[in-house]
């Protein structure tokens, strides 16, 4: 069924009054609720989620001919350069079919005949609409294909927002190989989306500088939560704010534990990257968000920047549109596996993971696409 979605808000707030001021203290300092990691096995690393998890429970089960990627993120990223920032702005509608195989895919789509201003792009028996007007509802002559999917999504239907959600399955060349690809979407996807990171899928790899300021900052936001996990003072705190019944008392028992939270530092051994330590040693102390957006945009200058504008202060919504979020992320053995994943746009966010994960050797690809509406739980 065509569904809509939404732009997923993290999870992560636990029960006790205490321990929920707790996470918006560390929410004032590093972003959104849950955006920073919580330590986790080895061998899951990144995202906003506390321990690695799919947002369909049975996980993804739909084999996806990977290899093709390429070339369908290839012309998403020609045909929406083409378009530029103003123009898509008004098409940013995609219709999202997945089909039992390609043949029936071919045959709902054989008598379809493309209207003005939209294109199409394939991946095996995936297959994406683009263009249709922000706002509007999907012309009648593209919806009905997408009736004969086994799942048919919208991105886009709610005035240009709206996102669909990812799992994934695929198999590297080697154990490395998947850790390795592991650690590069985890270390993108745990840093704050203000730092305005360009995706491992998009622009020019890495430098050796610039993965070292990407590990750096998750291993410090591991070792950050589990520095307050294992501190006492969290436990008398919670005790004190439950028994005040005053606002006064209240507020004055947050800011001290927004103090006590930016006061922590954990101690990393092995090779850290300079840069990233002393910008995180200086996070804001208030939530103004001008003041984020600078220091974000300090990370992000260590850790590699997405495209910006010259002379822009930070990169525009256009410049952001490979960009995406991973909830979680990790490699068991050769396998590699990426639950909640959401972009901003998919036939560019979507499809240019897919093409990086062929492009690291990873095959045997699986997928699941959800609507938020069905997997966000609340």
């Amino acid at each position: 069924m065509l569904g809509r979605v939404n732009v997923r808000a993290p999870d992560g707030w636990p029960g006790i009054v205490g321990i929920v001021v707790l996470v918006a203290g560390m929410a004032g300092m590093l972003g959104r609720p849950g955006v920073t990691p919580l330590l986790v096995p080895t061998e899951e690393l990144g995202g906003y989620l506390s321990a690695f998890a799919f947002a369909w429970p049975s996980g993804p089960g739909d084999p996806i001919a990977i290899d093709q990627a390429a070339d369908a993120y290839a012309a998403a990223d020609g045909w929406t350069t083409d378009l530029g920032s103003a123009e898509y702005a008004e098409r940013h509608q995609t219709l999202i079919g997945l089909f039992e195989d390609v043949d029936s895919m071919r045959a709902a789509f054989a008598d379809v005949d493309l209207p003005d201003g939209t294109t199409m792009f394939s991946v095996g028996r995936l297959i994406l609409v683009s263009g249709i007007a922000t706002g509007e509802p999907a012309p009648v002559e593209l919806a009905e294909p997408f009736l004969h999917a086994s799942q048919g999504l919208i991105e886009g239907d709610r005035g240009g927002e709206g996102s669909i959600v990812l799992d994934l399955r695929c198999t590297a060349p080697s154990d490395d190989a998947a850790a390795d690809i592991a650690q590069a979407i985890g270390d993108y996807g745990a840093v704050p989306y203000y730092a305005y990171l360009r995706p491992p899928w998009h622009g020019a790899p890495l430098t050796a500088d610039e993965e070292l300021a990407r590990v750096t900052y998750r291993r410090w936001t591991q070792a950050y939560a589990d520095t307050l996990r294992s501190d006492p003072y969290f436990a008398d705190w919670a005790r004190r704010f439950s028994a005040t019944d005053s606002t006064a008392e209240r507020e004055a028992l947050q800011d001290e534990l927004n103090q006590h939270v930016l006061e922590q530092t954990p101690t990393l051994g092995d090779e850290v990257h300079p840069g990233v330590m002393a910008i995180l040693a200086h996070r804001p102390l208030e939530g103004d968000p001008d003041g984020y957006v600078e220091w974000g945009l300090a990370l992000g200058r260590q850790m590699g920047l997405g495209p910006m504008e010259e002379g822009s202060v930070e990169p525009s919504w256009f410049d952001q549109r490979h960009a995406g979020s991973i909830g979680s992320v990790r490699a068991v053995q050769r396998t590699v596996e990426i639950g909640w994943a959401s972009f901003n746009t998919f036939a560019l966010g979507g499809l240019g993971l897919l093409a990086y994960l062929h492009d690291h050797g990873c095959a045997d690809g699986q997928i699941t696409l959800s609507d938020f509406d069905d997997v966000r739980g609340d």
